[in-house]
């Protein structure tokens, strides 16, 4: 954790980093932006009464930053809500960087990869293509589960913090390892699901629950 690691290049819906005609960087370069260890890719987390909302930010050496959420987008509205239910969808919204406003209410959990900018944005390309892929899924959203509250491993949650371990596989990122490092292990619900997985059997909300969104 903390160290540049080379992202795993096999997931079948994701260009190799490096290859040519990549994704673009978001601004002009500058000689420091090369310097190893100027840029950094932080995991951090919101927390909602004794869990939490987990998600990814790419910062600068000037402070500057895009993140990374998964959300509950209403199915009624099309708005995003801060607690879907059943008949939500999980998304990553287009405006996600936006959401920077969450940077003074979070906790940092830790830096997942440093480098220069240039292998930074290599691997934050990968995560936006993966969000972009969840999105093409059109996955229901199922943010917590009885079962997971009695100690169990959750049953078929299906939300923003599953949406952060399945980006973090599709940069190459050890998640996992920052989230036992600090202790948080049963923080995240929804942790350990890669709904990108072929063999991910998707959760799809009952028929017989009826919307019910906050305003």
């Amino acid at each position: 954790m903390g160290l540049f690691r080379t992202p795993d290049q096999s997931n079948p819906y994701l260009p190799p980093i490096g290859e040519a005609g990549g994704p673009p960087t978001m601004l002009g370069r500058t000689s420091a932006d090369e310097t190893p260890g100027n840029w950094r890719i932080e995991m951090r987390y919101l927390p909602i009464l004794h869990r939490g909302h987990a998600f990814l930010a790419l910062v600068g050496p000037d402070g500057d930053e895009k993140q990374l959420h998964g959300r509950s987008q209403s199915i009624n509205t099309g708005k995003i809500v801060s607690m879907g239910m059943d008949n939500a969808k999980l998304v990553s919204p287009a405006d996600n960087d936006k959401d920077c406003w969450m940077t003074r209410n979070t906790i940092p959990i830790g830096r997942v990869a440093t480098g220069s900018r240039a292998e930074m944005e290599a691997i934050w390309a990968r995560g936006k293509q993966a969000a972009d892929e969840v999105n093409r899924r059109n996955l229901d959203y199922k943010a917590d589960d009885l079962s997971y509250e009695l100690g169990g491993n959750g049953g078929q949650i299906q939300n923003s913090n599953a949406f952060n371990y399945t980006i973090g596989k599709a940069m190459g990122l050890d998640l996992t390892g920052a989230v036992q490092s600090a202790g948080l292990n049963r923080v995240f619900p929804g942790w350990g699901r890669d709904l990108l997985d072929p063999a991910y059997k998707p959760y799809v909300t009952p028929p017989d629950r009826s919307p019910n969104f906050p305003p």
